[in-house]
């Protein structure tokens, strides 16, 4: 009897840890859950709380440590992020998330040789990631190996017919390798999967504008402004095409945006400056010019071009 008593107390505190074990493991999804969430509504901190609360109840939850390495990231501290994906590798050296996340801060951080060599183990770990072939490419671009850079982005394209961002950089990439054609043609795709893909059509206003259509490069500056009003790039490539349409009114008009939106870019004060020229507003155009080489002391273009403006109205300094 007492035996049998002694058993089902055993089997009893069994089930106990068990089922203590189940909620500690419930309970960290649950907040691993929530953490993600706070962190896409813009509450890092609660984001932060809840993963260390995550990493308190299970020590070996990898991708707590994943998580919490991308929310350590995107706040700047490169350093802790380094150190929760080293943990989530040293805990599943067969994770490949958590060496593509260790890649994508390697190459932030400017170590290239690392980058790579993470992104090689993700695909070696799982080949059939379009995620990790498209950052690889993205570095293999960066450091001038463009054939492998392109056969990345094949690659990935192969695997997801629908991975917009990989046509966007490969178009990129088509675009510095002289194929304008084959550059539209993935811009084109982008728009088609994602018509509110600002970069796009940015980018494809530049091409078209490169390409001597000029009324499809401001219809897709326009494009561009109405997705995402608050860059200056855009304002300041519409003031040029404007310029050269002959509409200097609008054309100034966008360079003033421009500089509102960003008055620590000297490109642009040159920009309006020469528009000033044309204009024949002699003084507004020595302020800008003044004001561009202010910005960037290291530019020789405006040093040149005020040069040329003394020399012309006689004003020696």
């Amino acid at each position: 009897m007492i035996k049998h008593q002694v058993t089902i107390i055993k089997q009893s505190n069994l089930i106990l840890n068990v089922l203590m074990l189940i909620i500690i493991e419930v309970n960290a999804i649950l907040l691993n859950i929530l953490a993600k969430l706070y962190k896409a509504i813009g509450e890092k901190d609660k984001a932060l709380s809840d993963y260390n609360k995550v990493i308190q109840l299970d020590p070996k939850y990898v991708n707590a440590y994943n998580n919490r390495g991308n929310l350590y990231d995107d706040i700047g501290d490169k350093d802790k992020a380094l150190s929760d994906y080293n943990q989530a590798i040293l805990l599943d050296p067969n994770d490949p998330i958590s060496y593509n996340n260790r890649g994508n801060l390697y190459d932030d951080i400017g170590d290239k040789d690392k980058a790579l060599s993470d992104y090689n183990q993700a695909i070696l770990l799982d080949p059939n990631d379009p995620i990790s072939y498209n950052n690889r490419a993205i570095l293999y671009k960066a450091i001038g190996e463009k054939d492998k850079a392109l056969s990345d982005y094949n690659k990935v394209i192969q695997l997801d017919p629908k991975y917009v961002n990989s046509y966007y950089h490969r178009g990129n990439l088509y675009d510095d390798i002289g194929d304008k054609d084959k550059a539209l043609s993935d811009y084109n795709k982008v728009i088609q999967l994602d018509p509110k893909y600002v970069k796009a059509y940015y980018n494809r206003a530049i091409l078209y504008k490169a390409l001597g259509d000029k009324d499809k490069a401001l219809s897709d500056y326009n494009q561009a402004i109405q997705l995402d009003p608050n860059d200056a790039r855009y304002y300041n490539n519409r003031a040029i095409l404007y310029k050269a349409l002959g509409d200097k009114d609008t054309a100034l008009s966008d360079y003033n945006q421009a500089i509102q939106l960003d008055p620590n870019d000297a490109r642009y004060y040159i920009n309006r400056g020469n528009l000033y020229d044309d204009l024949g507003d002699i003084d507004k155009v020595l302020s800008d010019y003044n004001q561009s080489i202010q910005l960037n002391p290291n530019d020789s273009i405006a040093y040149l071009q005020r040069g040329e403006y003394y020399y012309i109205f006689r004003q020696f300094i």
